[in-house]
């Protein structure tokens, strides 16, 4: 829920991959803060409705138990996951997750000499799924340095511009980022890139075969429910010249 021959397209694109939570259109335009999937409904009960001895009637929405931790998403090498799906009705808050650094191959093979480092990937967001219905609220920061080599720029020599392009979102393929400080060093753009993304959707949902799929717009996410625990990754097929990122996202209850 990163081909790009701009390798700082891979790392803000985590933003929208973790969400399946699947955050949607560019970082640096997402949607406003983070609401209470519950809106106002305490318990997950329908607020105004009793039955006939005067007690709430439940509305079928999971009981929310708070607000989400912040927590680390790791980058590096990531675990194996394999869908076994099950019940995915309940709250569920992001736990972790991975991104493998296997995504900056690509860019590397294309632009010689790229090199990223000190990546910090951080989330917090809930899931809540009734059997028709799947809301989710997010908030992904991301932070991150990457060394640009000047011959891969297209001729743009100047890293001041190279920074300014990361954040208009001028150059091919990437989104715009917050901030972008790139300092000249020599023949590389020594670049600090940092994005915020918050979003809060919510969708129709099929779930069958291990593979949940939502709509507006049609998503799939391979999924598998083991106790309080659920790990799933996104599987939609990416739009023409947009980047398929492999995020492996935890959530529990």
């Amino acid at each position: 829920m990163l081909n790009r021959s701009v390798a700082l397209a891979v790392m803000v694109t985590l933003a929208g991959a973790v969400c399946w939570a699947g955050c949607s259109g560019d970082a640096g335009s997402a949607p406003g803060a983070v609401v209470d999937p519950d809106a106002g409904t305490p318990n997950g009960n329908d607020a105004g409705a009793e039955d006939s001895g005067g007690d709430p009637v439940d509305s079928g929405t999971p009981e929310d138990s708070g607000p989400a931790a912040t927590v680390d998403i790791t980058y590096g090498t990531c675990p194996t996951f394999t869908k076994c799906g099950g019940d995915i009705v309940g709250s569920w808050k992001v736990t972790g997750g991975c991104v493998s650094s296997d995504v900056f191959a690509e860019a590397k093979a294309q632009c010689d000499g790229l090199q990223e480092s000190d990546v910090v990937i951080k989330a917090s967001g809930t899931v809540v799924a009734t059997a028709t219905k799947v809301q989710r609220t997010t908030t992904l920061t991301l932070s991150g340095k990457v060394a640009v080599p000047k011959s891969c720029a297209q001729g743009v020599s100047n890293c001041a511009f190279i920074g300014a392009a990361l954040q208009s979102g001028a150059i091919p393929g990437a989104p715009k980022f917050d901030t972008a400080t790139c300092t000249d060093g020599g023949a590389l753009c020594n670049c600090t890139v940092a994005t915020t993304v918050d979003e809060k959707k919510d969708d129709a949902y099929t779930a069958a075969d291990g593979v949940v799929t939502t709509t507006d717009p049609t998503r799939t996410y391979d999924y598998c429910v083991d106790g309080n625990k659920m790990t799933y990754k996104e599987t939609t097929p990416p739009a023409q010249g947009a980047f398929a990122l492999p995020v492996i996202v935890e959530v529990g209850k």
